[in-house]
């Protein structure tokens, strides 16, 4: 069913115990605790708390991206992403929210493609927990790149909080290597 859902295959995904596990599982799988230098994040500021938590127990070093407020602007709070795209050369792991709770659609699907394109040895995770409530997704970038990986949550889109399921969706490839962790 979750294939024929997503038009995917079963190899694209796995599920998890919620959005929260699988976000701490990746974390998990990224962290190279025998390499001396930290890994970098980045991500939105005003967004999931566990980024913080989990980056923080895991050792690595987290960053936010910047908004701009404009008040005479509908959205109010738009990333600066001049800024967010000069940031990318530093980070290993790249977390993108799609929708952004704060700013809304401020990055297209083509500028996600472009930058997993652009940067092949970064990892970019898009957060689409919040994708019930009205965005483009980025679940087929998955099957184009082996440096992208998509999370989406039953609690939000299904209001199944209940059940505590997540997915993770990226590349065949790349995604086989959750199965050896993943709760």
């Amino acid at each position: 069913k979750i294939c024929n859902h997503f038009n995917i295959s079963k190899f694209n995904f796995i599920e998890g115990l919620g959005s929260d596990y699988l976000i701490r599982d990746f974390l998990i799988l990224f962290n190279e605790p025998e390499n001396s230098k930290k890994k970098n994040i980045i991500t939105y500021d005003l967004g999931y708390g566990m980024y913080s938590v989990y980056t923080k127990g895991l050792n690595y070093n987290l960053s936010y991206f910047d908004y701009e407020i404009d008040t005479s602007s509908e959205e109010i709070y738009l990333t600066n992403k001049e800024k967010l795209f000069s940031q990318i050369y530093e980070n290993e792991i790249i977390v993108i929210t799609n929708p952004n709770q704060i700013s809304n659609y401020d990055i297209s699907l083509e500028e996600i493609d472009e930058l997993c394109n652009k940067y092949s040895d970064k990892i970019f995770l898009i957060d689409e927990v919040y994708f019930g409530y009205g965005c483009f997704t980025t679940i087929e970038l998955t099957k184009k790149y082996k440096n992208i990986y998509v999370i989406r949550s039953a609690s939000k889109e299904f209001g199944l909080a209940c059940i505590r399921f997540g997915i993770l969706f990226g590349h065949k490839d790349t995604l086989k290597f959750f199965k050896n962790i993943s709760s």
